[in-house]
């Protein structure tokens, strides 16, 4: 990622498939992340395998709309949301009052790529932006 290595959070991934919630919805689950809160760029990665009965436009929606207000409750809210094509990949896309963007969008295989960044080098854009 721009030259540093992202590092898997298995204890963020061992306590989401803990909860039933996510264990009946998704098939696998991986977190990763570059930096923390206290850097002036951060970044957190998450993949999401739904299960095959978990895939629909409800579940994404309710998904998105979960992944906003997480990334955004601890950067002051929700300011605005909007939805982007960022390297012909159609991603939503929710804009911190507090500076955090958040991202997320589904792959071509069904996988739901979801990411907060914080910082000027933007990490989350061009985390999509490499996706090919």
């Amino acid at each position: 990622m721009g030259g540093n290595q992202l590092v898997e959070a298995a204890d963020i991934e061992i306590a989401a498939m803990s909860d039933a919630s996510y264990a009946k919805a998704f098939s696998s689950y991986y977190v990763a992340g570059l930096g923390s809160t206290a850097d002036l760029n951060w970044l957190q990665v998450t993949l999401g395998a739904p299960r095959a009965d978990a895939q629909s436009e409800d579940f994404y929606t309710t998904w998105r709309d979960g992944w906003f207000q997480t990334a955004c409750s601890q950067a002051g809210g929700i300011d605005t949301t909007a939805q982007q094509e960022i390297n012909l990949w159609q991603v939503d896309v929710a804009y911190c009052i507090g500076g955090v963007d958040a991202y997320t969008l589904t792959l071509d295989d069904g996988v739901i790529v979801s990411i907060m960044d914080l910082g000027p080098r933007r990490l989350g854009l061009q985390l999509i932006q490499g996706i090919n």
